[in-house]
């Protein structure tokens, strides 16, 4: 039988800020869903809603317009719901969130009725009609939410870090390049920097989901992880934006639409983050840096995987084969340094080497995934741990790689001669595609 619960109370209502702009993938919960509410109808609620903040105009537009938004708004709820019902379940996180930042009253309209949910953020996404809130609770929660994240997008502090950190990255790729770090092309693409927006994200498209910041390919903006949660801060959220947005920068500037493995292109881009903050160019091990960085377990591997040994006498610079990627890796795709890169690898490890590491790292994923159900339910963190043991068995693959280059010897049996990935993962390509393009 369906729980009843009271409404909450017309004066607690707060008019959602509109954004006509917010497209419906919006990266803060419900903003599209209140953008199409203000302009159109929600069954019989949205007139009954405006007419309960007091504004006679917005109530007779949303009489008006009824019919033609109804469908579309309804959709949209429906996934907002959707979303709040598969959210990780931290509701010591979300609890907190909601009682520092939405409002007590929530918790009260939560308590009122029967409910056999275990928590604030389950019993908004179910719906009235299995006992959970209603259409204008749910409303009223969003409005409450978009205009926290919209208080912290638009305060002054945020908007002094984020020009302030756009200006450094700036200035910290010009003096890379000058220190030959970095290929020369980086610096054609820096004025993208100074129109990047910046938008803040919330709890369920950032931190809830494994993110503290991210790029989206093609896209002019970057999301950044609000401060969440019991004794944040607005210095956390400040703090995440200086330590986020250079490796996102990076995405923004060089991935240039193109698809590369998740090992090379996070590790690379987080390594770079980290020489133009902290220095240590020639160091990309995680366990030999002074500092504290991301992606571990992809710089553990990238770390032995471009360390030369076999050809140290040929290269001048130790760090040649560190260079060569980081050259590559800030290049166009059908420039020279991608040549040289996979040239100087294939010296090291023998042919095809860019191929049998992506296999290895597939091959170590999948055997992870079927051995865990956690892993199979998160495909990014089995990669991570898969990375990392393949950091490990670096010693076991180059004696494989110098037995390989002995008069009479047959390939390494763990390289697939075709090298490319039979299933796609999420933004990223096989290894083989990405060297016939110069990728």
């Amino acid at each position: 039988m369906a729980h009843q619960h009271a409404p909450i109370a017309p004066d607690t209502m707060m008019l959602p800020i509109y954004r006509p702009d917010a497209p419906a993938s919006d990266p803060v919960l419900g903003t599209a869903a209140l953008d199409r509410f203000q302009m159109g109808s929600l069954h019989d609620r949205n007139a009954e809603y405006f007419a309960a903040t007091g504004d006679p105009d917005l109530a007779a537009r949303a009489a008006e317009n009824a019919e033609q938004y109804a469908a579309e708004t309804i959709e949209l709820l429906d996934d907002v719901r959707k979303r709040l019902q598969t959210a990780p379940k931290r509701p010591e996180l979300l609890d907190a969130y909601i009682d520092s930042f939405i409002g007590q009253e929530f918790d009260d309209a939560y308590n009122r009725g029967d409910t056999d949910y275990e928590d604030i953020v389950t019993w908004l996404g179910a719906g009235i009609e299995m006992g959970g809130a209603s259409d204008v609770e749910l409303f009223t929660f969003l409005s409450r939410h978009v205009q926290h994240i919209e208080r912290q997008r638009q305060s002054p502090e945020t908007r002094e870090v984020v020009d302030k950190t756009k200006q450094l990255f700036a200035e910290d790729i010009q003096n890379a390049v000058a220190a030959g770090w970095l290929s020369s092309h980086a610096l054609d693409k820096l004025g993208k920097v100074k129109d990047v927006n910046i938008v803040v994200g919330d709890v369920w498209d950032t931190f809830l989901q494994n993110h503290q910041a991210y790029h989206v390919d093609g896209k002019s903006y970057i999301v950044i992880g609000q401060n969440i949660g019991v004794g944040a801060t607005k210095e956390d959220l400040l703090e995440n934006i200086r330590r986020s947005l250079p490796h996102e920068f990076c995405h923004l500037l060089f991935d240039d639409g193109r698809e590369l493995p998740a090992w090379l292109e996070e590790g690379l881009a987080e390594h770079i983050n980290l020489l133009l903050s902290h220095g240590q160019p020639g160091v990309i091990d995680p366990d030999q840096r002074r500092d504290d960085g991301a992606y571990d377990g992809y710089r553990r591997m990238l770390a032995g995987m471009l360390t030369s040994t076999q050809h140290r006498r040929m290269f001048q610079d130790k760090n040649q084969l560190l260079k060569a990627a980081l050259h590559a890796y800030t290049s166009p795709p059908a420039s020279t340094e991608w040549q040289v890169f996979f040239t100087l690898l294939d010296e090291e490890w023998g042919p095809n080497s860019f191929e049998m590491f992506d296999y290895i790292i597939e091959q170590e994923t999948k055997h992870l995934q079927d051995e865990s159900a956690e892993y199979k339910k998160d495909a990014v963190s089995a990669a991570f741990t898969a990375a990392g043991h393949v950091a490990v068995m670096i010693p076991q693959l180059r004696k494989r790689a110098a037995a390989s280059r002995q008069p009479g010897s047959h390939s390494p049996e763990h390289r697939r001669p075709e090298g490319r990935h039979k299933r796609k993962p999420q933004r990223h390509i096989g290894a083989a595609a990405v060297r016939a393009g110069r990728r």
